[in-house]
């Protein structure tokens, strides 16, 4: 997998690091670099192919390095013009790309104003010398979309080195039946993946027959091949279809040929279809790739992604930056000059709104979703969510429920889930009965906070790696009893000091203990009263001094198994996901 990327001297960037992740979704300003660094992954995708081929020779001594073997890149397929690379045309400088992965293998790729040469290190950082080298070295393959353009509406067989020479190039689009004909005669099975795939993703579609030329023509009298697709129960040859749909199964079929491929890339693909198959093509990438890389500026693109996947592209940086919230997001958004509001955009198209009493409940949430239901690889920060920052703001959650009931006539579904702190029963059921009237869907949780389930005794005695779990259980108890006892009392009666201004301190005291000891019989009982954060932080540090181990979050569900949790938050995420 690709972990940045860095120009030298290269076009419009003299010197700047564009950082990878599992998932970048890549926007900027016009002229801001997106073209480039598209241009920089194409040369990476053409040096990973060309690694493989014989003949290494030494690095042209244009390029001031000794002592290095390295390939000649073929560009002609490419369009790449290397006339003008350098920055500000800086001639006394060597203009370089260099690719880094995470398993610490490297490609430097050196250009002057007319040839590209790439040198290949392993993870040793030696320099590879020959393509048996470069192979057992194991460079991830990165696959990244051609231009594509209108379908021929005829296209006779080519030679199996032309389709290969032109396959992923801009003669892709001029070679599509071709290409998909030579590939079912080497391996039906990419084939049948493009056909179930494009019927699943484009209602009403069937592939129903491709159709090769029989032997014996010969030169114009040889018959096209024929990409036979029914579409709304009209069946007619692919190059007398939509625009639309052409370019749609353009794109499903690099998808299908990339299959082998960690990394795909794919360049505005916004431009060719509607907001529903835009959507549809992140969810299709997300679920079949270890990285995908997007070019868009595409707002509908964006509300599929998480914030800390949105990076913004600046020739004038050293190093790229990700987004670090939906705020950021929308302020990306905005100066690029877009109108469109991505919140509102999710609430449109998932139907729903959530409020949370901080935006780290969600991502705790969310982290348990990725493990234990990893097949519908989706995330729940992609929901349309706003931070309540406690319940003392419910009216602004009751305000905008009543809202969407009365503008959308009910379609679209409002959920509030915030923290029961220590709020009396009597309270919570007021507040419950309000949300109600507005239409609102409010859950208190059973304990404190979210941070509370995730304090999970059998799975803290397994990351300490203690021997008997009694023994964990007795220290785990006295350390709770210690920090927290008077501690819950004395927020308790804050709390009630709070509803119930005519009592005494007396009293306030007397209720807090009462409310307290009722809770305070079992460790489990305990362990749903106290303050989950103030817990957590000392659980860390007790382990840290203790067992010299750490004990996050996410080393706590990492080492959890799903019947470890409550059912309730695991009933609590299947809701947020119908």
């Amino acid at each position: 997998m690709l972990e940045k990327i860095q120009f030298i001297n290269y076009k419009c960037f003299e010197n700047a690091t564009i950082p990878l992740r599992e998932i970048t979704i890549a926007v900027g300003k016009n002229n801001a670099g997106k073209s480039t660094m598209i241009e920089g992954l194409r040369l990476l995708s053409l040096a990973i192919k060309s690694g493989s081929k014989q003949s290494y020779k030494d690095l042209p001594s244009i390029f001031q390095q000794r002592n290095k073997k390295s390939k000649k890149l073929k560009l002609d397929s490419l369009k790449i013009d290397l006339r003008t690379v350098s920055h500000f045309y800086k001639e006394d400088i060597i203009s370089k790309i260099i690719g880094y992965f995470n398993d610490k293998n490297k490609i430097e790729i050196y250009i002057s104003d007319d040839v590209a040469y790439a040198c290949y290190y392993d993870k040793s950082g030696k320099n590879i010398k020959s393509a048996n080298k470069f192979l057992a070295s194991s460079f991830s393959r990165v696959e990244i979309l051609p231009q594509i353009g209108l379908i021929k509406e005829e296209e006779r067989q080519l030679a199996g080195s032309t389709i290969v020479n032109g396959r992923d190039t801009y003669l892709s689009s001029r070679h599509f039946r071709n290409e998909i004909l030579d590939e079912k005669t080497k391996d039906i099975t990419v084939y049948e993946e493009f056909c179930q795939l494009a019927e699943q993703t484009w209602q009403g579609l069937k592939v129903k027959e491709l159709i090769a030329p029989s032997r014996g023509f010969t030169g114009d009298s040889t018959p096209p091949i024929q990409l036979m697709i029914e579409a709304d129960r009209f069946t007619s040859e692919i190059g007398y279809m939509g625009s639309g749909l052409q370019m749609w199964l353009q794109i499903i079929w690099f998808i299908c040929k990339s299959a082998k491929s960690e990394t795909v890339i794919l360049d505005e693909p916004d431009v060719y279809m509607h907001p529903d198959l835009q959507r549809s093509l992140v969810k299709i990438v997300k679920n079949r790739f270890k990285q995908v890389i997007i070019a868009s500026h595409s707002v509908e693109i964006l509300s599929e992604v998480n914030p800390e996947n949105v990076l913004m592209i600046d020739k004038s940086k050293q190093t790229m930056k990700f987004s670090s919230d939906i705020i950021s997001v929308q302020n990306t958004l905005e100066n690029l000059g877009s109108s469109q509001n991505i919140t509102l955009l999710r609430i449109a198209n998932t139907k729903k709104c959530i409020f949370v009493e901080n935006s780290s409940d969600l991502k705790i949430l969310n982290k348990i979703y990725e493990k234990y239901y990893p097949e519908n690889n989706d995330s729940l920060l992609t929901l349309p969510f706003v931070e309540l920052k406690g319940a003392s703001n419910l009216p602004q959650a009751f305000g905008l429920s009543k809202l969407l009931a009365s503008e959308t006539k009910g379609n679209i579904q409002v959920n509030c889930i915030l923290d029961r702190d220590y709020f009396p029963q009597a309270w919570l059921d007021k507040k419950l009965s309000e949300a109600k009237d507005a239409g609102l869907n409010l859950k208190f949780w059973n304990k404190k906070e979210i941070e509370n389930y995730l304090i999970m005794p059998k799975v803290l005695h397994s990351i300490s790696n203690m021997k008997d779990e009694n023994k964990f259980n007795e220290c785990l108890n006295k350390k709770i009893d210690e920090y927290f006892k008077d501690k819950v009392a004395d927020l308790l009666a804050s709390k009630l000091k709070d509803l119930n201004r005519s009592w005494d301190i007396s009293r306030l005291n007397s209720e807090a203990r009462r409310i307290r000891d009722e809770s305070w019989n079992t460790l489990d009982a305990k362990l749903a009263i106290i303050g989950g954060k103030e817990a957590l932080k000392m659980i860390r540090d007790w382990f840290q001094k203790e067992f010299q181990t750490s004990c996050s979050i996410d080393d706590i569900i990492k080492n959890s198994r799903r019947e470890d949790f409550d059912t309730e938050i695991l009933e609590v995420i299947k809701s947020l996901r119908k």
